[in-house]
């Protein structure tokens, strides 16, 4: 199954704005991923993203930033 993980993405950030998800609706979430055999992708994606946002902050805050070995 082919998924774009930035579709993905946008859909979970639509569902928080409108159901202002409880601890539950995570939980739903990661449950459905798992049932569609994506969750593994899903945090090898929520990884790089957050990788992705840690190194743009630490570059806009003058902050350097060494990749481990």
């Amino acid at each position: 199954m082919a998924v774009d993980l930035d579709d993905l993405w946008l859909a979970y950030e639509i569902r928080n704005e409108v159901h202002e998800m409880n601890a539950g609706g995570w939980h739903r979430f990661k449950d459905h991923l798992e049932d569609i055999g994506l969750i593994r992708a899903w945090f090898d994606y929520q990884e790089r993203r957050t990788n992705e946002a840690l190194k743009a902050w630490c570059e806009a805050q003058g902050v350097e930033v060494t990749e481990r070995k």
